[in-house]
């Protein structure tokens, strides 16, 4: 959402096939994100606005954050020693106050349950808020306790699934290697990975930090 201002700016899928071009030097990289993201030359602009914006999200957040779990559950294993754990996780419930952000499951909208900043408005907002503070607040307890074992705490998972807090604010485990959504977003990831001087030259066109020039 940190990106909307930018994003909107864009008008055309002939106008996002520029900037893509301009950023990569393989037109088969170009069309592979363009495909990947959903950028259709028949897409409506909302649609269009969409793609980018996960493009960005992926981009910032979750390429990093990927390398960063393999990186961790790798580590320990090369001196033969048990495995770093590592407990991924995935909002998808959004922001539960009025404003702009109510419909964005933005960065950091988990810290609102985890750390409980707002308890009485939470409450206010909506009282089943109570009962994700508490889940969110014990699954890190148990993370922080014994690594979120999965034979210790029932919020524990193994290396191929992922914990999502789905829209409804329930909780639900899905297999990384069978999910339809995790594959998707496992192939993006890896394409991603594949140019990362073009994708961020990408990002940052888009984003506003380089200005556009023809």
């Amino acid at each position: 959402m940190i990106w909307l201002d930018s994003i909107s700016k864009v008008q055309s899928y002939d106008e996002i096939r520029s900037i893509t071009e301009h950023t990569h030097s393989s037109n088969s990289m170009v069309d592979a994100i363009l495909k990947a993201y959903c950028l259709r030359p028949e897409g409506s602009k909302d649609e269009l606005h969409q793609g980018l914006l996960q493009f960005m999200t992926d981009v910032k957040f979750g390429l990093p954050i990927h390398n960063a779990i393999r990186s961790l559950a790798a580590d320990n294993r090369v001196a033969g020693e048990k495995a770093t754990i590592v407990q991924a996780y995935r909002i998808k419930y959004t922001n539960p106050f009025p404003g702009t952000l109510s419909t964005l499951a933005h960065h950091c909208v988990d810290l609102l349950y985890i750390f409980d900043a707002f308890n009485e408005d939470l409450a206010k907002a909506d009282p089943s808020n109570q009962a994700l503070v508490e889940a969110m607040q014990q699954h890190w307890i148990d993370f922080v306790w014994d690594g979120c074992e999965k034979e210790t705490s029932r919020y524990g998972v193994t290396e191929d699934e992922i914990t999502v807090y789905e829209k409804d604010k329930s909780r639900i485990v899905r297999k990384l290697n069978e999910d339809p959504e995790c594959i998707e977003r496992e192939k993006r990831l890896e394409l991603l990975a594949q140019d990362p001087t073009g994708m961020w030259k990408l990002w940052e066109r888009l984003s506003g930090a380089v200005p556009q020039t023809d």
